[in-house]
């Protein structure tokens, strides 16, 4: 059995069904014959090592250490593909490609962007030569910068303004280490004809190749494609390094909500209002409050008590899960009566759906139907 990039096992989107893969791994593993290979990154080790199954299984089998690639591998590597393919590649190309990619960190990814650009400027003449670079890229250092002004520049304002909220999503940024990595995001995520989506669709283009759409469990997904660009696009890099411990924050709270969620939503793990006051203050500064809130969960663990933000809620919920019928209204029902509202607010929400379209008032009343037959009461709405 062979895994590539097994980090992704342990990346921010991946917890619900880490365990379980994970048992199922080394079930795998147990079995007579069966040998598995698994690549990982460097810097993911420490979190395979603090799982004891894994680090159970490290210990009793063979580890082999990959370093950065030298000169002459570099070399193979941009030569040989090329060959493969019909293009010749001019030596000096070789020899400037691999005296800037060498020991840079992020240099293949570097590199990789930077002969697809070469490729793209001189692939008609079939070589592959260093003025073809030095017009198409200008060095290494620069190619994901220069990609990224490239998307920016086929986008309207409107589009380029959209890109704090796409990067935002798709970047992790490590508690411990302040290093920010890449994180895969559902499409869904943004609504089909918004300014997000347009970005996305311009940024994963050929030309481009700053994001990368795939499919993960049957739905649609996007991530960056370098992770160096974090580090290397300057724009990106300021914006990330401006809003490091809002970002840190955030993806803080992603896991308070998820803890919640998952243990039945109990009053007692929702955060005090007094830290709800202060994660709302540095997270609408640093621009993340209003997409952080459009997660469902996540905006029902930051609700706060007031009708006029509970309604709000409740329309997004009842357009979202209307058509799915009466159950469909319990969590909701749940976290509209849960024991920290006041009774001002239950009852200024109460008015509020009454004056809302009748289909939301129907289907509330359904779900509390619902509610009430499972604890007995069945003839208390009669």
């Amino acid at each position: 059995m062979i895994l590539d990039q097994f980090e992704e096992v342990f990346t921010p989107g991946a917890e619900a069904h880490r365990d379980a893969f994970i048992a199922l791994l080394l079930r795998a593993a147990a079995e007579p014959g069966c040998r598995v290979i698994a690549t990982l990154r460097a810097d993911f080790q420490p979190q395979v090592i603090a799982h004891p199954g894994l680090c159970a299984v490290l210990n009793g089998g063979g580890s082999y250490y990959v370093g950065a690639p030298g000169p002459l591998a570099l070399a193979r590597m941009i030569e040989g593909p090329a060959q493969a393919v019909g293009l010749a590649v001019e030596p000096a190309l070789t020899a400037q490609l691999v005296s800037e990619a060498d020991r840079e960190p992020g240099g293949l990814a570097l590199l990789a962007a930077a002969l697809q650009d070469t490729w793209l400027a001189g692939q008609d003449e079939g070589t592959l030569r260093l003025d073809h670079y030095a017009r198409a890229v200008g060095g290494i250092k620069g190619v994901l910068s220069r990609r990224g002004r490239r998307g920016l520049a086929l986008l309207w304002p409107q589009g380029r303004a959209a890109l704090p909220r796409v990067f935002g999503q798709l970047i992790h940024v490590d508690a411990e280490t302040g290093a920010a990595t890449r994180r895969r995001v559902p499409l869904d995520r943004w609504p089909p004809q918004g300014s997000e989506r347009r970005l996305i669709e311009v940024f994963s283009r050929d030309a481009v190749r700053l994001l990368v759409c795939g499919e993960q469990g049957g739905q649609a997904t996007v991530e960056v494609a370098h992770e160096a660009l974090l580090r290397e696009w300057p724009r990106l890099a300021v914006w990330i390094r401006t809003r490091r411990e809002a970002l840190i924050r955030r993806d803080e709270v992603r896991r308070d909500a998820a803890r919640w969620d998952e243990r039945g939503r109990p009053d007692h793990l929702l955060p005090h209002p007094e830290l709800l006051a202060e994660v709302r203050a540095r997270l609408a500064a640093a621009g993340l409050w209003d997409d952080l809130r459009r997660e469902e969960r996540i905006a029902w663990f930051l609700a706060q008590d007031d009708p006029a933000d509970l309604g709000g809620l409740t329309l997004e919920a009842f357009r979202r899960h209307g058509q799915a019928g009466a159950l469909a209204a319990l969590p909701l029902l749940a976290d509209l009566t849960r024991p920290g509202r006041t009774w001002e607010t239950s009852e200024a929400l109460g008015h509020w759906a009454l004056g809302q379209v009748p289909e939301l008032a129907a289907w509330l009343r359904a779900g509390l139907t619902e509610v009430l037959v499972l604890l007995g009461h069945e003839d208390a709405l009669s």
